[in-house]
Order: C-alpha cells, then sequence, then structure tokens
C-alpha cells in the first residue's frame, strides 16, 4: 500500500458526520430533510408545468418546442406534459396550503391531478391525507371516480370504499394468480377458467387505452397550441409582397388539407365516443 493512498472510514468514523444521541433523533432528522426535499421537488416541478404552459399557450418564447424545452431540461417529454397538468390543476396558493403543508409527495400529487373532478380529487386529498392512504389506494379511488363513482364526504367514509376497492382488487389478483399455477384447471372448472382469462387480458386492453389515451391528449395540446399560434398570424398575409402572399398561401393550404383530415379523424373519434357512452356531461 502506498503512502498517499488513504483507506477511508466508514460508518461511525465517516468524516463530517452528523452525530445522533439516539435513533429516534436520526429518524426524525432525516424525515425533516426529506419533506424538506419533497417541498423543493413540488415547488420546481409547479414552475416546470407553469413554464411549459407559457411555452404552449402563450408562445412567449417562441417556436420551441416541448421536445425541446425536455431535451434542454434533461427531462422526458411525458414529465414535460405531467408538470402542466400538474400546474393547471393546482394554483398557487393550493400547492402551498394543500399539498405541501400536508407533506404529499410530487408521485401522490400526480396521482391525484389525474382525477378529472375538482370536487373529488379535493375528497381524495381529504382521505389521503386523514387516513394515511397508500399511492395504490389513492390510484384506486381516482379510478372509482374517474368511472362515475360519487365519493362520500367524509375521510372515515372514503376509507371504508377504499377498503372496499382493495377487497375487490385482492379477489382479482388472486384469480389472476390462479392462471400461473400449474394445478389451475383443477381448481377452477371451465367457466372459472374462462372468466379469470378474461380478467388476465383486462390489464393489457387497460394499458393500451391508457396509453393511447395519453399520446392522444398530449398531441391535442401540441395541435391547440400550434393552430392558435398560426391563426394569430394570419391577418399578417397582408403585409407580405405578391410573391409572399403566393409561398404562404402554398403553405396554408397544405395545413388546411391536413386540418381537414384532422378534423374528420377527430368527428369520426367523438361519434365513436358518444357510441360507447363516453361524454362530457354537465
Amino acid at each position: 500500500m502506498s503512502k498517499a493512498e488513504v483507506v477511508r472510514k466508514y460508518g461511525v468514523e465517516e468524516p463530517r458526520l452528523i452525530q445522533y444521541d439516539s435513533y429516534e433523533t436520526m429518524v426524525n432528522s432525516i424525515k425533516e430533510e426529506l419533506n424538506t426535499t419533497e417541498k423543493l421537488i413540488l415547488r420546481v416541478r409547479w414552475f416546470v408545468g407553469c413554464q411549459a404552459y407559457i411555452l404552449m399557450e402563450n408562445r412567449k418564447y417562441g417556436d420551441h418546442t416541448v421536445e425541446e424545452f425536455a431535451a434542454d431540461l434533461e427531462l422526458s417529454p411525458s414529465s414535460i406534459y405531467e408538470a402542466r397538468r400538474f400546474y393547471i390543476t393546482y394554483t398557487k396558493e393550493e400547492l402551498d396550503q394543500r399539498l405541501i403543508d400536508r407533506q404529499f409527495t410530487y408521485r401522490r400529487a400526480l396521482a391525484m391531478t389525474r382525477c378529472k373532478d375538482a370536487d373529488q380529487r379535493q375528497i381524495i386529498e381529504d382521505a389521503a391525507y386523514e387516513q394515511q392512504l397508500t399511492d395504490e389506494e389513492i390510484d384506486d379511488l381516482v379510478k372509482a371516480a374517474n368511472g362515475g363513482m360519487k365519493l362520500p364526504d367524509t375521510p372515515e367514509e372514503v376509507k371504508k370504499v377504499v377498503d372496499e376497492l382493495t377487497r375487490n382488487r385482492d379477489q382479482v389478483k388472486s384469480v389472476k394468480d390462479g392462471v400461473d399455477d400449474e394445478n389451475a384447471e383443477e381448481e377452477y372448472d371451465a367457466d372459472d377458467s374462462n372468466a379469470v382469462k378474461a380478467v388476465g387480458s383486462e390489464d393489457a386492453v387497460l394499458k393500451k387505452i391508457r396509453n393511447a389515451s395519453g399520446d392522444a391528449e398530449r398531441a391535442c395540446t401540441v395541435i391547440t397550441a400550434a393552430v392558435t399560434k398560426l391563426t394569430e398570424e394570419l391577418p399578417n398575409l397582408s403585409l407580405l409582397s405578391e410573391e409572399g402572399y403566393v409561398l404562404a398561401e402554398k403553405s396554408l393550404m397544405d395545413v388546411l388539407g391536413a386540418m381537414k383530415s384532422a378534423t374528420l379523424v377527430l368527428y369520426n373519434a367523438q361519434k365513436t365516443f358518444t357510441a360507447n357512452n363516453i361524454v362530457i356531461r354537465g
């Protein structure tokens, strides 16, 4: 071993290590640090979402795209869209008073932003805080609320709903697990086996629907911002020379054709939504 080589000291001999008098003091100190970090994450993500909104809706920064913004921040585009949804869902006051004061994590806050009804979301927030719900339980409530269930007003009653949802989920999981058991055919009759297979395929269908919904929502957001910017520029056609007008007109005719195709797709999609009883009420 050379004289220049230094042996690292671990544990209590770690240099500059904070020393605690007890385990409880150490745990409380770390929890405080974690809470401080989560507060900062919430505020930063809210701010990123605000800037993403300005980028997409107000076009203050010019022609920069969400993908470019994400790349420059070394984040994924989906994380930018999530931050934007987070910003749109919560005001600065709600961020401070409802999320930070209650020590919610950003992951938990994002889960609650997926609840489309503001009143139902508030109920879920209150129950999550009062009843110390898990992330999985919150996801169950959000899915139930988005599926049309009207949640009770008190956290105590919501907890009862959570317990029932958990029991149902566990029963489904138990049935699905039975499919993988080598003795599954002996344990279930033909009808039960078919039901199990149907449950097993449900997750795949749900995943595809949710992924496609997210893609479509993001695409519509981009289209809305881009077309809004385009229509704001149209009054400037009168400022162009004849040659410039001809060139601009060609570009506009191209986009008009694309918009016509997109409009037809959206119209057919709207009819399909209605046919499947997916409509915005109220």
